[in-house]
């Protein structure tokens, strides 16, 4: 008996090691805070950042890439769109196909989140509603490097 509770401790140890170092590490990424609203998230690195102002609805893009995958997150605010009509128009005009979407809570701000085959890739996109304007947050990868591809660290790493 005293063997079986030995060998339960060392898989134990083995399984939560495992998890521990496998884990990609965010630690050392750059936060991003957006000039438009509150909202904060962290990249690979220093994001490539664009704003524009069209007929009163403001638009901050930012974005950036590692050898391991390509992540987006966009702010719109008088869009209007509601939680309801959220959908990846962009990724499924370009043959993107929905394996499955769900609805999710990002702090107290519900919203949609879809993972898309795309191009032999594969996308997660969410889309949050908050308080009338509309976040994207989106990350891109090979199928092979999804565990490489930092997708929960990236994910939640939003702050709204």
């Amino acid at each position: 008996m005293n063997r079986w509770k030995q060998l339960i401790v060392i898989l134990c140890i083995t399984f939560i090691g495992y998890n521990f170092y496998s884990k990609p590490d965010t630690d050392n990424w750059t936060e991003y805070r957006f000039e438009l609203s509150n909202i904060k998230v962290q990249f690979p690195h220093t994001p490539k950042v664009e704003k524009h102002f069209i007929e009163g609805i403001g638009l901050e893009f930012t974005s950036a890439r590692n050898e391991f995958a390509q992540y987006t997150v966009s702010y719109m605010s008088g869009f209007g769109i509601t939680n309801d009509k959220f959908y990846p128009h962009a990724l499924v005009d370009k043959g993107a196909t929905i394996s499955y979407q769900k609805d999710i809570w990002v702090g107290e701000y519900l919203g949609k989140q879809f993972e898309l085959d795309y191009k032999n890739k594969v996308a997660v996109q969410r889309f949050i509603d908050v308080k009338g304007a509309t976040v994207q947050q989106t990350a891109i990868f090979s199928k092979k490097n999804r565990d490489n591809s930092f997708l929960d660290g990236f994910l939640d790493s939003l702050a709204l």
